[in-house]
């Protein structure tokens, strides 16, 4: 239905909702001997081989993406403990901004945002991340804050590049500063969301 709809997200979403609500009847009737499961009688309307099979694929795609937003988290807690390095595209990225306050304009491919969270992992510093039409400008903050060097804000200002993240070196609780929302307001071309 939501597939068919379009809705891939939504169906994504039902197919790992429906995956766990079977397996918690599986559950259930193997804990309880004397209930016995009869698949044969059990029916999903509008569920047929052709949305199961969909179904089965979306759910291990959902495993995949949970499973590797795991083993993130873990890259970058090794790289604030200092277990591991950078990659190779991180430290290029790095070698760009080494020192706080520098900048640099990169395709929008170069900077994403796993490799900001990657840099601020391993050096404990804020990274913020301005979006154009076909590049991003990347600017190296302190432990606590960053600032729009004067040259990058007259760039941003005049090409209307977006303000579309920044990095906090805390993997915990993450609040938003007064400074975040009064830099907010000075991009009064974009749509406001913090």
């Amino acid at each position: 239905m939501l597939d068919a709809a379009g809705n891939l997200e939504g169906f994504e979403e039902a197919s790992v909702k429906l995956k766990s609500k079977e397996a918690q009847l599986k559950d259930y009737v193997d804990k309880n001997s004397q209930l016995h499961r009869r698949r044969d009688r059990e029916q999903i309307v509008g569920f047929d081989k052709t949305v199961s099979a969909k179904s089965v694929a979306a759910n291990k795609h959902s495993i995949r993406i949970v499973s590797e937003q795991s083993q993130y988290r873990e890259y970058l807690q090794s790289l604030k403990d200092g277990k591991v390095t950078l990659r190779r595209e991180q430290k290029k990225l790095f070698e760009q901004v080494p020192e706080v306050g520098n900048r640099t304009k990169r395709r929008k491919k170069q900077v994403s945002l796993r490799n900001l969270a990657a840099l601020t992992a391993s050096t404990g510093h804020e990274f913020v991340v301005f979006t154009g039409k076909t590049s991003k400008i990347l600017v190296h903050g302190t432990s606590k804050s960053w600032h729009i060097p004067h040259d990058a804000w007259e760039i941003i200002k005049e090409n209307q590049y977006e303000w579309t993240a920044h990095s906090h070196p805390t993997m915990t609780k993450i609040i938003v500063l007064p400074e975040d929302r009064e830099t907010l307001k000075l991009f009064t071309w974009q749509e406001k969301a913090l």
